[in-house]
């Protein structure tokens, strides 16, 4: 090994421990925020009522589940499908946002939501910082994969 080269004690190169400490931070950070995401909507299903509301009821409880399980894919995928497992959850984060905030000026499902509802700034902010947690993982495997293209040749 060049002497320029410094190492980690596992004996791998210090940048790609680094890299590898960033992405599970970043996958953790994720996960995170989906899991969050959907607990806040366990939440309001569970203790404020919204189980009892037409359509709205059985939606909360899917995104629930549908967080649960992408925060268990997000930081369990292997490298090669963290890509599509960021994406996903990208997706979830903000389809939830954009449902909440449709949600504020007009009827969805019948249900128009309030920014008097309880919760509201929990589940914004981790949707908000799931948007740009697990896009910036999904462009870095883009990006990762493209490279690696170029590389090979």
């Amino acid at each position: 090994m060049p002497a320029t080269t410094a190492t980690s004690h596992a004996g791998k190169p210090v940048a790609l421990a680094l890299h590898s400490l960033g992405e599970l931070a970043a996958r953790v950070v994720g996960a995170a925020m989906l899991a969050l995401t959907a607990a806040v909507h366990l939440r309001l299903y569970s203790h404020y009522g919204y189980r009892h509301i037409n359509n709205i009821g059985t939606l909360f409880m899917l995104n629930a589940v549908g967080g649960f399980a992408l925060a268990v894919v997000v930081l369990g995928s292997p490298r090669r499908f963290l890509g599509l497992a960021a994406f996903a959850g990208a997706g979830y984060e903000a389809t939830t946002l954009a449902g909440f905030v449709y949600a504020l000026y007009h009827r969805l499902f019948g249900f128009e939501d309030s920014t008097h509802a309880p919760l509201w700034k929990t589940a914004v902010t981790a949707e908000s910082v799931g948007i740009v947690v697990l896009s910036g993982i999904t462009l870095l495997a883009l990006n990762r994969r493209r490279t690696h293209r170029v590389l090979e040749g």
